[in-house]
C-alpha cells in the first residue's frame, strides 16, 4: 500500500510541476514523462526507479530544487534526481559519466535516451537520433 501512495505522489507532483510545458506539439507529462515511466515499468523497476521515472526532469525543468524532493522522497531518490539532471556548464561527457555513478539515475537514463530517440526517429530529427544513439551507446557500456 505505501509504495501506491509513493507512486501516486510522484505521478501528480510531476504533472503539476510540468504543468503547462510542452513536448513538441502535446503535453511535456502526457507526451514524455509518462513514456519514460512506463519503459521503467516495462524493464522491471523498482518503486524508487519508477519515481526517479517521474522525476527526472523536475529540477532541471522547473523550479523545484532537491531539498524539496529529498524532504517528499528520501535520499536515495533525490541523489538519483541529482545525477540525472544535466547542470548548466556541464559537457555532455561529463553530464553522462556522472549519471552513470547511480545506478538509479543509469537506468532511468537510458529508458529516457530510448524515449527521446523514438521520439526523433517519429519526426526525422537526424541531429537527435545520432545524439540519442551514442547517448545509448554510452551509457549501455559496462552495464
Amino acid at each position: 500500500m505505501k509504495d501506491s501512495i509513493i507512486l501516486k505522489c510522484a505521478e501528480e507532483m510531476s504533472q503539476c510541476w510540468h504543468r503547462g510545458q510542452k513536448y513538441g506539439d502535446g503535453d511535456y507529462f502526457q507526451e514524455h514523462i509518462t513514456k519514460v515511466v512506463s519503459s521503467v515499468v516495462l524493464a522491471g523497476g523498482s518503486v524508487n526507479e519508477v519515481v526517479v521515472a517521474y522525476l527526472h526532469d523536475v529540477v532541471e525543468d522547473t523550479d523545484v530544487d532537491l531539498d524539496e524532493i529529498c524532504g517528499f522522497f528520501g535520499l536515495e531518490v533525490a541523489e538519483a534526481v541529482d545525477a540525472i539532471t544535466k547542470r548548466e556548464c556541464e559537457s555532455r561527457d561529463d553530464y553522462l559519466k556522472r549519471c552513470m555513478e547511480n545506478p538509479t539515475a543509469k537506468f532511468v537514463k537510458i529508458h529516457d535516451a530510448w524515449c527521446n530517440l523514438n521520439s526523433s526517429v517519429k519526426c526525422g530529427d537526424q541531429k537527435r537520433i545520432r545524439k540519442y544513439k551514442l547517448t545509448i551507446q554510452k551509457l549501455l557500456r559496462n552495464y
